[in-house]
């Protein structure tokens, strides 16, 4: 999303720099590569980039520092002109910094109403995604498996485990048979909960197929519905707007943001963590006649178009920052 905020910045007029740590330099790489004037600080470790970003922006004499992330809302506490803009609730052992980023402040952003609510005196900024284009695929779907699909980390979190265990499931049920199709890998994710995941899939009843790695145009081109279990609350949901996006089918669980990204009344919703009511709403799914899925995919992506499209996202930034300059 820093990236994705650089962009609107820069298209709104105003000049901007992009600031990140020469360890990793992911970041400072990424944007330089889409030609953004970039302000590499060295550092080797978290602590002395927040070390060298709070002396960098004490020398300066002008402008609004975005803060993107807790770690550079807290190493510049105190100081002036920050907009400290969270991603994600803190884990509970780190709350106590979230009063220390917020000190002197213009504003705290978050993704969700879902986070503000968590977030005392927050402001909603959603995120936003770019439409995703699928490519229609040449595939003989006579008497072909239904493809499900799940992209992102392989993890307990994510509801991986949980997917399979309810396409297990609904296949018992389904007229047609499922194949549920994998993108992503179990990145960050602890030995245990690999171990936890590798036991789903070896002991899966429905047949899987592994993508690794993909551009979510890719993936979006392989699958007939997508689905989006997680466990924990999730802070926004970047899978779920880039579905509604490229106009493909989608099953959430209620967890975090995900209802509220959605919508209102919208039909394919589970309980999190709840393996059964994941079945249930795959089969209503795989059920409902085409009229009425072609119904739901296209006023999700009427949402997405007027609540998640890089064009809300640059305008929503360009109320931000008159705000900001009105005060």
């Amino acid at each position: 999303m820093l990236l994705a905020i650089a962009r609107a910045v820069q298209s709104l007029g105003h000049d901007l720099e992009v600031l990140g740590p020469s360890k990793p330099d992911q970041l400072v790489a990424k944007s330089r590569e889409l030609g953004y004037e970039t302000i590499e600080l060295e550092a080797s470790s978290r602590l002395t980039y927040m070390i060298a970003l709070r002396s960098w922006w004490r020398q300066q004499s002008s402008g609004i520092l975005w803060c993107n992330g807790l770690l550079p809302s807290v190493a510049t506490a105190g100081m002036r002109s920050r907009l400290v803009h969270l991603h994600q609730i803190p884990i509970w052992r780190l709350r106590f910094l979230l009063s220390i980023a917020r000190r002197r402040s213009l504003g705290v952003l978050v993704p969700s109403r879902h986070m503000s609510v968590a977030i005392k005196k927050s402001k909603v900024l959603s995120n936003w995604s770019k439409r995703i284009s699928t490519n229609a695929i040449d595939r003989d779907t006579e008497g072909a498996p239904i493809r499900v699909g799940f992209i992102g980390r392989f993890s307990s979190d994510k509801g991986l485990p949980l997917l399979i265990e309810a396409l297990g499931i609904a296949s018992a049920k389904a007229e047609a048979s499922l194949k549920l199709v994998l993108a992503g890998s179990p990145k960050f994710v602890s030995e245990e909960d690999q171990r936890r995941v590798r036991s789903a899939l070896e002991t899966s009843n429905v047949e899987i197929e592994m993508l690794g790695w993909v551009a979510p145009e890719e993936f979006l081109s392989e699958v007939d519905v997508v689905v989006v279990p997680s466990i924990w609350p999730e802070p926004f949901g970047l899978v779920a707007t880039e579905c509604m996006s490229a106009s493909v089918p989608l099953v959430v669980s209620d967890a975090g943001a995900l209802p509220e990204i959605v919508g209102e009344g919208y039909p394919w919703v589970s309980s999190a963590g709840d393996a059964n009511s994941l079945a249930d709403s795959i089969l209503e799914f795989l059920t409902s006649p085409e009229s009425e899925r072609s119904k739901v995919v296209k006023s999700a992506f009427k949402r997405w178009n007027s609540l998640y499209s890089p064009e809300t996202g640059e305008l929503a930034v360009g109320r931000i920052l008159q705000e900001i300059e009105g005060k």
